[in-house]
């Protein structure tokens, strides 16, 4: 159990056919049936079957890894993650700007830059 299924993405990353949990986060990180198979591991038959479908369709495996790297690089990758919370922090930044006038009241011995956050 872990708060973000690291281990899968890296597994995703590397093209390699993933079985994750369809519990807690694996549903956020894998479209079933296309990056990916979500089971239930409370279910043992569920997961073997998961697991003697990707074996005996090699083709399949290899689609759901190669879609999987695809989503890993298109929407999780360090650049991608990055750029999205800059910019969900510049938005934050815009909406609750306080004002320079407040700033400059409230604390004037120190020199804020409320231009640009970097």
């Amino acid at each position: 159990s872990e708060a973000f299924a690291l281990a899968p993405m890296e597994a995703m990353a590397r093209s390699c056919a993933t079985i994750f949990t369809k519990l807690s986060s694996g549903p956020e990180l894998i479209d079933d049936g296309y990056t990916g198979l979500l089971v239930d591991p409370r279910q043992p038959k569920e997961v073997s079957d998961a697991l003697i479908r990707l074996l005996q369709n090699p083709e399949l495996a290899a689609r759901l890894g190669a879609q999987a790297r695809t989503h890993i690089e298109a929407d999780l990758s360090i650049k991608t993650v990055v750029t999205k919370n800059e910019s969900f922090y510049e938005s934050c930044y815009a909406r609750f700007r306080p004002e320079k006038a407040f700033l400059q009241t409230a604390a004037p011995s120190r020199v804020y830059n409320t231009d640009r956050i970097s």
